[in-house]
């Protein structure tokens, strides 16, 4: 008789996000997955083919989380500013899974960049119908919001000594493009 199935494919990839988010995209391996969910690696290759569809997964859900804490598609209201803010604060409530996933260079770092590109591309594109080039404004605001993002997520800045407001409306308004 075969035995009976007792992990599930949402405990793998709930087991392998804690693991991502405690130790980085790096130590997201088969056996580590396993050694978290206090199991042997099978039930992760009889779920996935192998460690690519499971990573491809998982970036997909952090995409996902990202769209809703930062895009907040919901509110139709939403200001870039606000927008900005949100990636800015998104770095400080998820340090470590900002630093994996945007700050440490891995298999999927491109892809998520060029994600984030477009989504702040479209959102300029949106909210500012005047700007000629939605994307040549991104270019030069990404710079300033992505290393306070990086700064705050490596602790090199406490998010509660600076008006993160304040300097995400400081960052938009140098951008010529944006005024």
């Amino acid at each position: 008789m075969a035995r009976k199935k007792t992990i599930f494919k949402e405990q793998i990839l709930e087991g392998a996000i804690r693991l991502l988010k405690r130790d980085g995209i790096n130590n997201l391996t088969a056996r580590n997955i396993a050694d978290e969910l206090k199991c042997s690696t099978q039930p992760i290759y009889n779920e996935y083919k192998n460690m690519g569809g499971l990573r491809e997964e998982i970036v997909k859900h952090f995409d996902d989380i990202l769209i809703d804490k930062v895009f907040d598609h919901f509110n139709e209201k939403i200001t870039f500013e606000k927008i900005a803010e949100n990636y800015i604060l998104y770095a400080s409530e998820e340090s470590l899974f900002f630093y994996s996933m945007y700050i440490n260079r891995h298999e999927f770092s491109n892809q998520l960049h060029r994600r984030l590109s477009e989504l702040m591309t479209e959102s300029i594109q949106r909210l500012y119908p005047n700007v000629e080039d939605p994307r040549t404004a991104w270019l030069k605001l990404y710079p300033m919001l992505y290393g306070l993002a990086s700064l705050i997520a490596t602790e090199q800045i406490d998010i509660n000594d600076i008006d993160v407001t304040k300097k995400v409306s400081s960052y938009i308004n140098n951008v010529d493009e944006l005024k």
